[in-house]
């Protein structure tokens, strides 16, 4: 873990079992109060230090591995969220 302040952020290293030793991403979570709930904005970085061909990139480049990338943390996230309800 990088950051942990609770409530108001989570940051920390994210690997794929395909990364090599020094290739690491950063995960950055951020909690906002919102109404009865809290906003949570999540900012995936690092995917610039991989090499063209990682096979973490599927083959995708620019703004086509920016969307799968966003679409793989909000299946995850609403997962995340269904449970969250689940335990009310």
């Amino acid at each position: 873990m990088l950051a942990w302040q609770p409530g108001a952020r989570l940051s920390f290293e994210w690997r794929g079992k395909n990364f090599g030793p020094d290739e690491i991403t950063e995960v950055e979570v951020l909690f906002e109060p919102m109404n009865e709930g809290t906003q949570v904005t999540i900012e995936h970085r690092g995917w610039s230090a991989l090499p063209p061909k990682h096979p973490a990139r599927h083959g995708l480049a620019g703004q086509a591995l920016v969307a799968m990338i966003g679409l793989w943390w909000g299946e995850l996230a609403t997962s995340y969220r269904m449970h969250a309800l689940r335990q009310k």
